[in-house]
């Protein structure tokens, strides 16, 4: 109403118009009415229209790019945004800061080639990108349970491993077509030791059980076995079966010490906790290994600085370090220095323990703490695992 007001008045008017065309496609025009006077009389109104839906388009486009780089930018979780082609064309700070690659490492790269990705999970990362495209544009996205998420592990620049949690959503456009591709990432590191740690410790818990069974059934014979031969050790007349008797008490010993751990792998309960100061209890373990350094000859080193007493189960703790220290005796080479130094630092207590061996080779030590695992002749594999 109003434009017809304003051509009466003789003013040009200009205004834009949407109109849906072939089966709700949606066109955008300019339109612009201009009366024609003749003698101050407006005889005819001339209009021009001008479609403007690819200006407005990449006007909107622009508008709808700035908000989602805006978005992923600011996000605190680590996002990589995807062109239509794969290509990462933005990765955000927080994905920086986590992964630890650069802005220029990751941007104008393909998906498949991103520096973070390990080679043995690229079939992995194109299955996952291939089934969710393909499900978006089927409209299936909502009927694969599967797509919703991808457990897998990216790498850090300096090689360190992350598990992550991955999903890959589309951006639409104002008309509600794809433009982009979000490849959003969680870092569920933390969750995955913990279920790791708490697999494990259900694994000992069962296998601890079965340990206390197996000592309680051996302790009683074992008892009896290492009676008789003391009793006929006292027996006149033995002649060469004294050596035989000697093998077979130190066969008897080692059975004990092997059903000991196992007794202390089944303890479930600690049950005598006491303030207990650690620097005696350390150098009351030393003396007990004073024969283990005679016989490597290693020297032990202990410093320590003046620290409160602790709350703990004292044996226990003992067999802790004596397990700790002696492994250093075995692993230091004759001659040298074991060190231990004990120091309070803040609300906890530090010992160290540095021998001067060759050092622990890298593929082992994710198995440190398992049960049975040793690479010593006669070793148990408990000793780290009980402490």
């Amino acid at each position: 109403m109003r434009s017809i007001v304003v051509l009466f008045e003789g003013e040009t008017h200009e205004f834009e118009l949407g109109v849906n065309y072939k089966k709700g496609h949606k066109v955008e025009l300019q339109v612009m009415m201009v009366p024609n006077e003749i003698e101050g009389q407006i005889i005819n109104i001339s209009v021009y229209v001008k479609d403007i839906t690819k200006q407005r388009k990449v006007e909107l486009e622009q508008i709808n790019k700035e908000l989602s780089e805006s978005f992923i930018e600011t996000n605190r979780d680590p996002i990589l945004l995807l062109d239509m082609n794969a290509t990462i064309v933005i990765a955000n700070p927080a994905f920086s800061r986590l992964i630890g690659w650069r802005k220029e490492n990751l941007e104008g790269f393909h998906i498949l080639r991103c520096p973070s990705m390990p080679p043995h999970l690229i079939n992995q990362m194109s299955d996952y990108y291939r089934r969710v495209v393909t499900a978006q544009y089927n409209s299936d996205a909502n009927s694969d349970s599967n797509l919703s998420t991808l457990e897998t592990i990216r790498v850090t620049n300096d090689e360190k491993a992350y598990h992550m949690m991955l999903s890959i959503t589309p951006i639409k456009d104002v008309y509600g077509e794809i433009c982009n591709w979000a490849v959003h990432l969680r870092d569920i590191t933390v969750q995955k030791e913990a279920e790791k740690s708490l697999l494990r410790s259900e694994k000992l818990l069962a296998v601890g059980q079965i340990a206390a069974g197996v000592a309680h059934e051996i302790r009683n014979p074992l008892q009896s076995l290492k009676g008789l031969t003391q009793l006929i050790r006292t027996s006149d007349g033995l002649g060469d079966y004294g050596r035989f008797l000697d093998i077979m008490t130190d066969e008897v010993n080692n059975i004990e010490t092997f059903v000991d751990a196992f007794s202390l792998l089944g303890r479930t309960k600690l049950q005598s906790y006491k303030m207990t100061d650690i620097t005696r209890l350390l150098q009351e373990v030393i003396q007990s290994l004073k024969t283990q350094t005679i016989t490597n000859n290693v020297y032990i080193e202990l410093d320590y600085d003046e620290v409160p007493f602790i709350w703990c189960e004292e044996g226990l703790l003992k067999q802790a370090f004596f397990n700790v220290i002696e492994n250093g005796i075995e692993a230091t080479k004759m001659g040298r220095n074991l060190y231990i130094d004990i120091t309070s630092k803040d609300d906890r207590i530090e010992v160290n323990v540095n021998d001067q061996g060759m050092g622990i080779q890298e593929d082992r030590l994710p198995k440190l703490g398992e049960p049975y695992y040793s690479n010593k002749e006669k070793g148990f594999g408990l000793g780290l695992m009980l402490i």
